[in-house]
């Protein structure tokens, strides 16, 4: 399976509209220095001001649900979920009010920890699609404060020695549905580095606008 960058895409896109005579000017957004504060987009201004109308409204919540077999080292994981959120400034985003308007504010460090939870003892492999349903209830139900955070939870639920269920949840304002590939993907690469003991594997996050 070949993969693609973003790079690759948008010199697809150049291609393209090369071909319908539009000319594509491609400018690289610079990083912030130094603020913890930053407007938010449209889309998040929507989702603020619906979850000013309903606080306490599960609506949307992203949940993934991953089942993993074979040798896990928890602590492995443990430390490439943190290393994902240090990465990543929207995990460890929280938004306030400025004046009737939204802004997100960006942490230094996430308060959030993958949880772990054995469940050897009162579940069976042979459950595993119960077991999956009954966490996908749970955490279709979980109410996101906006304001405190943290907006992700993980947990890591033990159902034998080689047998894991692993569970992400986000709040749709941090997130997308293609950001949970991302998120993933990115795990598994820290996972390995860590594991390993190798550099992490993982390229300078870059932005760019189409002019």
């Amino acid at each position: 399976m070949t993969n693609f960058s973003q790079a690759d895409d948008i010199d697809l896109l150049g291609l393209l509209l090369e071909e319908e005579g539009i000319e594509l000017e491609i400018k690289e957004v610079v990083p912030r220095v130094g603020s913890t504060e930053a407007p938010t987009s449209f889309q998040q201004r929507r989702l603020w001001f619906l979850y000013e109308l309903e606080p306490t409204s599960s609506a949307y919540n992203i949940c993934s649900i991953f089942d993993l077999k074979g040798t896990l080292n928890t602590t492995a994981l443990r430390v490439a979920f943190k290393q994902l959120q240090q990465r990543h400034e929207s995990l460890r985003t929280t938004f306030m009010d400025v004046d009737g308007e939204p802004w997100q504010k960006i942490h230094a460090n996430s308060a959030t920890e993958l949880r772990l939870e054995d469940w050897s003892n009162d579940r069976s492999e042979d459950k595993i699609p119960e077991i999956i349903a009954e966490i996908a209830r749970h955490e279709s139900d979980h109410q996101f404060n906006l304001q405190t955070g943290p907006l992700i939870r993980a947990q890591l639920f033990k159902i034998e020695s080689k047998q894991h269920i692993l569970s992400i949840n986000l709040h749709h304002i941090i997130a997308d549905a293609w950001s949970v590939g991302v998120i993933l993907q990115e795990i598994a690469m820290l996972y390995q580095a860590e594991i390993s003991k190798t550099p992490i594997g993982l390229p300078e996050l870059s932005v760019y606008s189409l002019a």
